[in-house]
């Protein structure tokens, strides 16, 4: 249910594409993940690239940030993963004149979400933001100021 919740909620098209994979093989591909709630408690960031490419025929990328944050978020109060989609990929380089959109494209296309996350959460520490779930309340902003 958390899949299809996420997928409909958050526009990742994964029923679009479900000649790849089914809601309920992505759920069980997840479920198989050995320890897969306490690497999200801990925010392990290689969870997002296990799910991600979890059956090798469709990128997950984005569908596996939402599913972290969201578990990591609404399970353990914490804010240990940021979102990755194409408002994010399309408006960063809005905000900071040291990323592209081919770089960003290039963290989903190879699976480099740990050198994503990376990255932002380095700039928001550059930029003073301090807040609490100030990666939560990041993607709000730019969501809410690019959709």
């Amino acid at each position: 249910m958390k899949v299809g919740l996420i997928d409909i909620t958050n526009s990742t098209h994964v029923s679009q594409h479900k000649s790849l994979i089914s809601a309920v093989e992505l759920a069980e591909a997840i479920v198989a993940i050995n320890n897969i709630d306490k690497r999200i408690e801990s925010g392990d960031p290689e969870v997002v690239t296990e799910i991600a490419k979890c059956n090798g025929k469709i990128n997950l990328f984005s569908f596996t940030t939402k599913y972290c944050c969201y578990h990591n978020k609404n399970l353990y109060g914490k804010d240990d993963y940021l979102i990755f989609d194409t408002i994010l990929k399309e408006s960063l380089p809005r905000y900071f004149d040291d990323i592209t959109e081919i770089k960003m494209e290039s963290w989903k296309v190879n699976y480099k979400y740990r050198e994503y996350n990376d990255y932002l959460t380095r700039k928001l520490y550059e930029l003073g933001i301090d807040l609490e779930f100030r990666k939560r309340k990041f993607d709000h902003f730019v969501w809410f100021n690019n959709r």
